[in-house]
């Protein structure tokens, strides 16, 4: 017989009768719960999105088949919205989020609305005592953040202080790995 985590819960809630030492059968109720909860076998639900509004495609026993799912939810549906990725068996590949940014200056800011790449750099030469966060704004693409960081620099005369981004004979900036 399965049982739903919400139907233990209202058993052990009522379970809580006042009288002495309830804070502690309390904490030691919440902790078994959450034994329980993890102990439940993990349902992966797959979420899409048409327009603003966010729906829920379905509920699955793991991350491949929820993957597998999302992706035809959405050619069926021709959403235009991206895929997961799979290899040529057509099995899902891991996503891989990038987190930092090959250049200087540059950082990935996810809690934004939009996703974006955020330039700032900070200076020093005011007052040594206190250092100067200066913002240059957000950019949709990493290497015109880049660019941007470097005319930031040269605008504010730390160009010869700081380390710029290196660029190459077509303009592009060259990762600070190469």
């Amino acid at each position: 017989m399965l049982v739903s985590y919400r139907t233990l819960a209202r058993v052990f809630r009522r379970a809580l009768l006042p009288g002495p030492r309830a804070g502690v059968r309390r904490a030691l109720i919440s902790a078994l719960l959450l034994l329980i909860r993890l102990a439940i076998s993990r349902v992966d639900t797959a979420r899409g999105a048409r327009g603003n509004k966010r729906i829920q495609i379905g509920r699955y026993d793991d991350e491949e088949q929820a993957a597998l799912a999302y992706n035809a939810y959405v050619q069926r549906h021709d959403l235009g919205n991206q895929l997961n990725d799979v290899d040529a068996n057509g099995k899902p590949l891991p996503t891989i989020f990038k987190r930092s940014s090959r250049f200087h200056g540059v950082s990935w800011q996810a809690n934004r609305s939009k996703c974006q790449w955020q330039v700032q750099y900070r200076d020093h030469t005011s007052t040594p005592a206190k250092t100067k966060t200066c913002h240059v704004g957000y950019y949709s693409d990493e290497e015109v953040a880049a660019l941007a960081y470097n005319d930031a620099m040269i605008a504010a005369g730390l160009d010869h202080i700081r380390v710029m981004n290196r660029v190459d004979a077509s303009g592009r900036p060259i990762p600070k790995d190469q």
